[in-house]
């Protein structure tokens, strides 16, 4: 329970880095940031070439690649169980309908019928001869 928890809180935290580094405010965050440092890396102790400004950025771009892969991975999953939903739910559509089919076939067959006897009964009242005494 614990761990499920966990996971859920995780996942949660990934996404929201995820659309969060997919914003134009991490983009402008970073455009800052790296400007800053560019134009005050000497007192960072990071001389040009900025060695400790590209080990950040590419420990950035790992976590960021994972946080991306997590990410679509719930969407992924959410995907299939969505598929799966609806898939029951084509079949349930389909079940119904091949019992409403069912029940016309069954109607147009007792419309039939009675149709049928309504046939034959017109015939013998037409063929039967009137009783004498009838109004």
């Amino acid at each position: 329970m614990i761990l499920g928890r966990l996971r859920t809180l995780e996942t949660e935290l990934a996404l929201f880095i995820y659309r969060f580094s997919g914003s134009m405010s991490f983009v402008y965050a970073h455009a800052i940031m790296f400007a800053a440092w560019i134009a005050f890396g000497g007192q960072f102790r990071d001389p040009f070439p900025y060695a400790l400004l590209t080990m950040v950025v590419s420990l950035e771009a790992i976590f960021l690649t994972s946080l991306v892969l997590i990410a679509q991975r719930r969407l992924e999953s959410t995907l299939e169980e969505q598929a799966k939903e609806e898939e029951e739910e084509e079949q349930e559509l389909d079940a119904d309908i091949e019992e409403i089919q069912e029940d016309l076939d069954t109607l147009r067959s007792g419309m039939e019928s009675l149709q049928k006897a309504v046939t034959r009964m017109d015939r013998r009242l037409r063929t039967t001869p009137p009783v004498e005494g009838a109004q």
